[in-house]
C-alpha cells in the first residue's frame, strides 16, 4: 500500500506539473479575453488607416491579422481565438495592433494583406486550414491592388506565425512584391513558439536585405508591447 501511494503521489506531481506548463498557458491562450484599452484602441485605429502606397515615404509597415480575413460571427469574442483582442465590441488583431503601433512611431505608409478566401471564426479550425495550405502548397489569392514595394526603402512585416512559418498568404504578398532595395524588418506574433523558421523562410522569398534584427511578441503581451515596440525600432535603425 505504502509503494502505490508513493507511486500515486508522484504521478499527482507529474500531472500538476504538466498542468502548469501545458495545460495553464492554453487555457490564457485560447480561452482568456484580453481587451484593449480606449487609449490602445486609438493605435488600432491607426492600423485600419490602411493606404494603397501611393504616399511619399519610403517607409511602410505591411501586416497580416486574422481580422478582415476571417468569417466571425456577431456575437463571437476575443475567447474564440488567441489572435484576437476586443475594444469595446469590436475584434482586434494582435498583427495590427502591433502594425499600429510600430506606424504610429516612424509613420510612413500602412497596409493590411487581404486574402480572397475567408478563414474560419474558430482558431482551432483556422490552424487545420493553415495546415492544409501548407501542405498543398496553396497559392492563398490575395484581394485588391497591392502597394508599388519598390519605391520603399524601409518595410516592417508584422505576421502571426502559422506552423512554424509564415502564412501562405504573407508569402504570397512577399513573391509579388518588388522589394529589392528595402530592408525588412520582421515582426512575429506568436503563442510560445518564437519566430520558428520566419526569417530564413522569408529570406528565400525576396531579394530584399532581410534583417537578422527581428522582434518577436508573445500574443498575450501584445496590449502591453509597446515600450518593447519601440526599443526594438531604436535598434532596427
Amino acid at each position: 500500500m505504502k509503494k502505490k501511494g508513493i507511486i500515486l503521489l508522484v504521478i499527482l506531481v507529474i500531472a500538476v506539473v504538466a498542468f502548469l506548463v501545458f495545460g495553464l498557458p492554453y487555457i490564457q491562450r485560447h480561452f482568456n479575453e484580453v481587451n484593449v484599452s480606449a487609449d490602445n484602441a486609438a493605435v488600432t485605429a491607426s492600423a485600419e488607416d490602411a493606404v494603397d502606397g501611393t504616399g511619399k515615404t519610403d517607409t511602410i509597415t505591411v501586416y497580416f491579422t486574422r481580422v478582415g480575413n476571417s468569417n466571425f460571427e456577431k456575437d463571437v469574442d476575443a475567447v474564440a481565438s488567441a489572435s484576437l483582442m476586443t475594444t469595446g465590441n469590436e475584434l482586434v488583431g494582435n498583427s495590427a495592433f502591433i502594425a499600429g503601433t510600430i506606424r504610429n512611431k516612424v509613420g510612413g505608409d500602412i497596409y493590411s494583406i487581404k486574402t480572397v478566401k475567408q478563414y474560419p471564426s474558430s482558431y482551432s479550425d483556422t490552424v487545420s486550414v493553415a495546415s492544409d495550405e501548407l501542405k498543398n502548397k496553396e497559392v492563398v489569392k490575395l484581394k485588391g491592388q497591392l502597394p508599388d514595394m519598390s519605391k520603399y526603402k524601409t518595410v516592417y512585416l508584422v505576421l502571426p506565425i502559422w506552423w512554424g512559418t509564415i502564412p501562405n498568404a504573407v508569402g504570397e504578398f512577399i513573391k509579388n512584391s518588388d522589394m529589392d532595395g528595402a530592408v525588412i524588418y520582421t515582426v512575429i506574433s506568436h503563442g510560445g513558439s518564437e519566430e520558428g523558421s520566419c526569417v530564413e523562410d522569408i529570406k528565400k522569398l525576396t531579394k530584399g536585405k532581410v534583417s537578422d534584427n527581428f522582434l518577436t511578441v508573445y500574443d498575450r503581451d501584445t496590449t502591453e508591447c509597446k515600450e518593447i515596440v519601440e526599443d526594438w525600432l531604436k535598434e532596427a535603425k
